[in-house]
């Protein structure tokens, strides 16, 4: 796995900036294969965004579809690496719903799994529509309306005493949803499209498919299952725990998971290794806001030393370091190196504060020789304009 360590701690400027430069002008090309990142979580390498998927026995769970340029590559290569269907979507921003991927994936059986900052957002980007609909209507979650509840594992109690519908027989597969009771609004809601028919005979995913051509996805509106703000995912029997961030930060929408057994976060375009953020700001990004993003994600992953003899650190290794940072863009890097970017940036954000504050416009400030060391990561410009503007000052 690559390492970018911090320009501050553990290199000279001069060097690090080297090594930096050639790190920034090799980005990974894309990949035709799904990539090993633990024994249940992969991803693959697309110029449109990195598509991660967690495996169970049971069903997928995928986070960032393709878009129409990857989806056949990633149709190909998920059916190489497993023959269980896609069964859940989750998205880690707004800008990833809208795609080739996620329609095909939603016709064949796959339910969307959003927060409501994440669809209310998608809604107002895109005029997304979305209705009440019909029970036919909850791809992959036959038979329900708009039922508040918690979806369980075959042979244990399917709902909870205080949201159980008025036919659990209706749920199918075995793949179980939990919503995190301890959090402040633990309800999720069905949120069903207004016209939608029962999934095709072919079932969810491509392992019961036929035919190699790809069925143009439809238009239909989508089905979601909405959380306010946690909710866990068992690909079979696997906790996969999915949040949506407090603040606004790389957008208004963003969430991130984290699969605790095999330490492994998926961070879509909130981090990427050697790079200060781009702040989406039409999806309501907040330059500022991602700061307190950023420690939120740090701070939801507990650094415990695992139980298992064959899965402790190696020697010289940090906690931080076991535990694999999966982004959008190319290949996975760790927890201690989003770390170091955050405290990187921090010091980032007090030069910029300074210069607000003596009334330095942004211009003399980029065109200062001190400036050096921090563009040792890249995007630097971009990211100092949006945090300029969000403390102040003036271009």
């Amino acid at each position: 796995m690559k390492r970018v360590l911090s320009n501050f701690r553990r290199a000279s400027a001069a060097g690090f900036l080297l090594f930096a430069v050639w790190n920034v002008s090799t980005p990974a090309a894309e990949s035709t294969r799904f990539e090993k990142v633990s024994a249940h979580c992969h991803y693959m390498r697309l110029d449109g965004g990195n598509v991660a998927v967690v495996v169970g026995a049971d069903g997928v769970l995928m986070v960032n579809p393709p878009d129409e340029a990857g989806l056949d590559r990633v149709r190909e290569a998920l059916g190489r690496l497993s023959p269980a269907p896609v069964r859940w979507l989750a998205f880690t921003e707004p800008r990833y719903v809208d795609r080739a991927g996620t329609r095909y994936y939603a016709d064949q059986g796959a339910q969307l799994v959003g927060s409501r900052n994440l669809h209310r957002l998608f809604v107002e980007l895109n005029g997304e529509e979305t209705g009440s609909g019909q029970p036919a209507g909850g791809r992959g979650l036959a038979g329900m309306k708009r039922e508040i509840g918690v979806l369980g594992e075959e042979g244990q109690e399917r709902w909870a005493d205080w949201d159980r519908p008025e036919k659990p027989e209706a749920e199918t597969g075995s793949g179980a949803w939990r919503l995190e009771k301890g959090s402040r609004d633990s309800a999720g809601e069905i949120l069903l499209p207004g016209t939608a028919g029962e999934p095709g005979e072919k079932g969810r995913g491509d392992a019961g498919a036929t035919e190699p051509e790809r069925v143009k996805p439809s238009r239909t509106p989508l089905a979601w299952f909405l959380f306010d703000e946690s909710m866990r995912i068992y690909p079979g029997g696997l906790e996969v725990q999915i949040f949506a961030l407090g603040k606004r930060a790389r957008s208004g929408g963003d969430v991130a998971l984290h699969l605790p057994a095999e330490r492994v976060l998926l961070v879509g375009d909130l981090y990427e290794s050697a790079r200060y953020p781009e702040i989406d700001v039409e999806a309501r990004g907040d330059a500022s806001g991602w700061f307190e993003g950023m420690a939120e994600v740090i701070e939801a992953v507990p650094l415990l030393m695992p139980a298992i003899t064959r899965n402790q650190p190696k020697e010289g290794t940090t906690l931080e370091e076991g535990v694999a940072v999966v982004s959008s863009r190319d290949v996975p890097s760790n927890l201690q190196n989003m770390k170091d970017l955050l405290e990187d940036c921090r010091k980032l954000r007090r030069e910029i504060t300074r210069s607000v504050q003596i009334g330095r416009s942004l211009e003399r400030f980029l065109s200062m020789p001190s400036l050096s060391p921090y563009r040792s990561y890249g995007n630097l410009d971009s990211f100092a304009r949006r945090l300029y503007a969000a403390l102040g000052g003036t271009p």
